[in-house]
């Protein structure tokens, strides 16, 4: 699976469900996921979205979410 700016997290987290707690590590956003209903909402979103409400540049996001799923 190609990751960029407009990957769904809700593909991601299909693919790769230890992003859920990976990401937690690297942010405290990502503690957002462990709410269904805002795990709902941010699955639809892409990941430039993501990195515009959580105020990350998407490079940053894409950088650690390849690097996650690499150390896996």
């Amino acid at each position: 699976m190609e990751i960029n700016k407009f990957s769904k997290v809700g593909d991601l987290l299909k693919q790769y469900p230890f992003l859920k707690e990976e990401l937690a590590k690297v942010t405290d956003k990502a503690s957002l996921l462990d709410n269904p209903l805002t795990r709902a909402v941010i699955s639809k979103m892409n990941l430039e979205e993501v990195s515009k409400k959580a105020g990350i540049d998407v490079d940053t996001i894409i950088s650690k979410v390849i690097e996650v799923i690499q150390s896996h």
